[in-house]
């Protein structure tokens, strides 16, 4: 239903701890803590480095692929935002060329 209303461009205001579907799902994100804005912007910004001191976890994707690229098996800087990107980034570097 939210990505139905998404692509309808309803602005749709979602309230959660899961920073894996805010990662893969949100537009831009505002994170608080106590009650105040912490940091903001779009995901891949907001979640680039550590958060809270290190005691808000990454989303597990940008984990698996921040290992992915110090092991070289990644190139490039285009963070993916949900597992299809990430294996469509991980075929592109394994893929021979003809």
């Amino acid at each position: 239903m939210l990505d139905r209303l998404k692509e309808e461009g309803k602005t749709i205001i979602v309230s959660t701890h899961d920073v894996d579907f805010a990662y893969s799902w949100a537009d831009y994100i505002y994170m608080m803590k106590d009650g105040r804005i912490i940091r903001e912007g779009v995901p891949e910004e907001v979640f680039i480095n550590k958060i809270d001191n290190g005691k808000l976890k990454k989303p597990l994707i940008l984990e698996v692929y921040e290992v992915l690229k110090e092991k070289g098996i990644i190139k490039g800087n285009k963070m993916p935002r949900n597992v299809e990107e990430l294996e469509r980034l991980i075929k592109e570097r394994t893929v021979p060329n003809i």
